[in-house]
This record gives C-alpha cells, sequence and structure tokens, in this order.
C-alpha cells in the first residue's frame, strides 16, 4: 500500500511468486548461456544486484539526459520542491511528505498515481500541514520550468536502480537532494553535486534544504554535476556509441 502495509499475507505473496522467480532466473541463465547475448545494468547498483540475484556478470549501460533541454538561467527559486515519479511506497511519496512537515515548503508531486493513492496522500499531507499539490501531465518545457523555479528536487526512493531525477536537476541548475540508497550513489556526491541523506534523518533533511536557498551552493552543486554528467557519459551520444560497441562485440 502507498504506507508500506501489505496488500496481502507476505509468506502467501512469496508462495504465489515463488514459481514465477525460479522461472526468471532460469530463463535468465538461459540468455547469458547465448553466444550472442549480452546484459547491462544501468547503475554499479543493479550490476549487484544482478549478481546477487541471477549470479551472473553484467555491463553497464548508463541512461542518458540533453543537457540542451534543461539549459538556461534559473529564475529565483520559489519556496516548493519537486519529486518526480508515480506516487508509491517504492517512490517514497509519504515518506516525503513527512520530511515536509514543519518546514513551510510546497510539494509539488509530478507522476500522478492511483485515485485512492493519491487522496491518501492529501489526508496525510493535510494532516502534516504540507501544501500537496499534484501536478497534471506535464509537457517537457512545463516540467523544466516547474524544476528551475524550485527551491531543491528531492527523492526518497526505495533502492532507486538509477533516477534520473538526479541529473535532470544537476542540468537544470536546481539542488538534487536524494536518500543515500541505490542508484543515486552513483550519480550524487555528497555536499559537492548536491546531498545525499539519511532515511528518516528529518532534521539533516531539513538543513539540506537550508543550505539549497544559499546561492552560491546551489551554482556550485550544478556546476559539478554537469562536470559529472560530462565525465560519466551520460549524454545520448555517449550511451549511443556504448550500445554500438556491445552490438558489435555480439556481432563478431
Amino acid at each position: 500500500m502507498i504506507d508500506g502495509a501489505p496488500k496481502q499475507n507476505l509468506a502467501l505473496t512469496k508462495f504465489l511468486l515463488g514459481k514465477q522467480r525460479r522461472r526468471d532466473i532460469s530463463m535468465t541463465h538461459d540468455l547469458v548461456d547465448r553466444s550472442n547475448s549480452a546484459i547491462s545494468g544501468n547503475s554499479p547498483w543493479i550490476q549487484q544486484r544482478i549478481k546477487s540475484v541471477y549470479n551472473e556478470d553484467s555491463g553497464l549501460l548508463w541512461p542518458s539526459v540533453n543537457l540542451d533541454v534543461w539549459s538556461g538561467d534559473c529564475p529565483e527559486p520559489e519556496m516548493r520542491v519537486v519529486a518526480i515519479g508515480s506516487a508509491s511506497y517504492a517512490k517514497g511519496t509519504m515518506d516525503t511528505i513527512d520530511m515536509l512537515s514543519g518546514t513551510d515548503l510546497v510539494y509539488h508531486h509530478v507522476g500522478g498515481g492511483s485515485d485512492e493513492d493519491l487522496a491518501k496522500l492529501q489526508a496525510h499531507a493535510t494532516q502534516k500541514g504540507v501544501e500537496f499539490v499534484v501536478e497534471p501531465r506535464l509537457s517537457q518545457e512545463a516540467l523544466v520550468a516547474l524544476v528551475k523555479g524550485s527551491l531543491a528536487v528531492v527523492s526518497l526512493a526505495r533502492n532507486e536502480p538509477f533516477g534520473l531525477t538526479p541529473i535532470e536537476a544537476q542540468a537544470a541548475g536546481t539542488p538534487a537532494l536524494m536518500v543515500d540508497e541505490g542508484g543515486y550513489q552513483h550519480t550524487v556526491e555528497d555536499g559537492v553535486s548536491g546531498r545525499l541523506l539519511p532515511r528518516d534523518d528529518w532534521q539533516a533533511w531539513h538543513a539540506a534544504l537550508e543550505e539549497a536557498k544559499d546561492a552560491e551552493k546551489r551554482a556550485a552543486w550544478s556546476k559539478a554535476g554537469q562536470e559529472s554528467i560530462a565525465e560519466m557519459g551520460l549524454c545520448p551520444e555517449d550511451q549511443a556509441k556504448n550500445l554500438s560497441e556491445i552490438v558489435s562485440k555480439l556481432r563478431d
């Protein structure tokens, strides 16, 4: 459920999914055994997960971001934060409301969700004294404007595989405040290109939100983030080249 409560008995869930899990592992091993196949994770975190779940080694093929889409000057930030992703327990949507309680910041949620979940989140936000705004489906231009004019882009997602959110924020010039888990650990350097923060330590998050108000830090974090994007090769042209090399090796 949106608050983390199981939808049904977990033992029953494990039993029902056990056969599918075994089939999935078997199919993956069959794929790896083919001479003309390759598996790539989209972050070192997922490479570790592939190894732990399937006991198979994998390559690395990063996602990418078009920096040109996010370029341009940033206006003076409004007292709001943005979180991107469909409302769910995995995305930490309710946790974000809990974190923002007492900050007087407006929470703009991009990504929608079921009517039932959004109603629960709205009620929870009202109880916590957080203004909760569910954005409609946005055009790319509207999303860029929303991010650029925000105090920060935040995420409390659980073990996000990669997450485009922080590199989009860095490209836009908006501080990326991410939970210190999963793929975020590979795209944000704490205190250099944004902040990596412990889950449930709201005092640390509130301090980071105060840091995000500092114009010099905003500029420095963005500059470092954009340099990291270039060094990691997260532009579409770089990853197209990497994909071409993977396919070429298979053809050889």
